[in-house]
């Protein structure tokens, strides 16, 4: 399995989609529970080293994109098509098999030519602690409570599950 993985790492960062696909992965590895999809394309949109709460989320990527970046990682349930539209709160992300976490976050990664898809744990979950703090503070205020924001009850309600980790203490979410 981890030299299919590695092959589909490899082939997406010479198309030019790491960044794209790692934010993904950093998601579903680190999340409490499967993602919808909408929620994952919104979390995706977060820049925390460009961080301006005044500014819009751009959000470049689609639910299809995220489909086609990662296949054969992920697995979208249902199955989603490009030419359809994407029901709220109806399609669920997860990784495609608990070997892929562990491949990512494994030390073995470091060796292959996928290294840069590998990270850690506590450094994944800081990041995502961070951002849905981010996320929480850019859309409180009272112009924006009626905009639609899918990551909003995630964020609300995992924040701090990101910052206590395996229950060794806060990670550093600075």
């Amino acid at each position: 399995l981890n030299e299919t993985y590695i092959s589909i790492l490899v082939d997406i960062e010479k198309q030019g989609l790491f960044q794209q696909a790692f934010d993904v992965l950093r998601w579903l590895v680190s999340s409490t529970r499967p993602m919808w999809i909408e929620d994952l394309v919104e979390a995706c949109s977060i820049r925390l080293e460009a961080f301006s709460a005044m500014e819009p989320l751009k959000r470049s990527e689609t639910p299809y994109n995220i489909f086609e970046i990662l296949h054969g990682l992920v697995l979208i349930q249902p199955p989603i098509f490009a030419d359809k539209h994407i029901c709220d709160r109806f399609h669920s992300v997860t990784l495609a098999h608990f070997s892929v976490q562990e491949f990512l976050v494994g030390h073995r990664i470091s060796e292959t030519a996928a290294h840069s898809f590998g990270f850690r744990q506590k450094v994944a979950d800081a990041h995502i602690a961070r951002s849905c703090l981010w996320y929480l503070y850019h859309f409180n205020s009272f112009s924006r409570r009626l905009e639609r924001s899918p990551l909003r009850e995630y964020s609300w309600y995992n924040w701090e599950k990101h910052i206590r980790i395996n229950g060794d203490g806060p990670a550093t979410i600075h």
